[in-house]
């Protein structure tokens, strides 16, 4: 039994959460309605919920739907067990065989994360302390090929977002012929690529992960960029990594 009254304002907030998430068109009038709140009060609890990045708008700005934020809520215990049963022993297998590194990278809060990687068992392992690390979404080829595969509406969301950065990737954002340009390669290759840049002593080639129509994560390759030129290693490692890739995404359950 709780010790202290419910939180009412909290309760309604999350009740109009969550009729962003089941209604096919989720409109102030129709979360009112769903929600049994006046209209003003659940536009204003939607703008809280916009402004604190849980919700963005779309459908000309009419239409309230969750945001990556309010949707990694709940995949705490999805994505642990994912990448444990699935997704790791695949990655090991394949750095055996392709000798390099192999890392698994997911989105998360507007930055490419790496949740597992080979680098401490491969013998040409380059940098042994990156699980954990945060790298930007435009300047990897992970975060190259998680953005060119996700949603349009959620491309477009992550991109305004950069693109308020005063950095190289705020540039590389605002630029829309080099960015559309970019991702359409990447879409029609079915992989990224990145030489030079944050990494220059590197090179690397990332597939998606695609599976139930969404990007669950991205695997990337990395070898010195002394051994291998980008083509080569493209030619040579593109294909085990989608293949792997494909076996990954067959076991994720719905």
């Amino acid at each position: 039994m709780s010790i202290y009254r419910p939180v009412r304002a909290l309760e309604r907030g999350l009740a109009v959460l969550k009729a962003t998430n089941t209604l096919a068109e989720p409109t102030v009038e129709a979360i009112a309605r769903l929600t049994k709140l006046p209209w003003s009060t659940a536009f204003r609890l939607l703008e809280t919920l916009e402004a604190a990045g849980y919700v963005i708008r779309s459908g000309n700005g009419h239409l309230y739907r969750p945001s990556l934020l309010a949707r990694s809520l709940g995949e705490g215990y999805a994505r642990e067990a994912w990448i444990s049963q699935f997704a790791t022993p695949r990655i090991a297998e394949l750095s055996r065989r392709l000798v390099w590194p192999i890392d698994l990278i997911v989105f998360d809060n507007d930055s490419m994360l790496i949740v597992e990687s080979t680098q401490r068992t491969s013998p040409f392992s380059i940098d042994r302390n990156m699980v954990g690390q945060r790298t930007p979404i435009l300047m990897t080829s992970s975060g190259r090929a998680y953005i060119s595969f996700v949603p349009s509406h959620e491309r477009r969301a992550i991109v305004e977002r950069l693109a308020k950065k005063t950095n190289e990737e705020g540039q590389l954002a605002r630029n829309k012929l080099k960015l559309d340009a970019l991702i359409k390669r990447t879409r029609q290759a079915g992989f990224a690529t990145r030489e030079g840049g944050l990494f220059p002593h590197t090179k690397s080639v990332s597939v998606p992960v695609l599976a139930h129509g969404r990007v669950n994560g991205c695997i990337s390759i990395i070898w010195i960029a002394s051994a291998l030129t980008l083509k080569a290693g493209t030619l040579q490692f593109a294909e085990p990594l989608k293949k792997t890739a494909a076996l990954i995404a067959a076991e994720i359950p719905a």
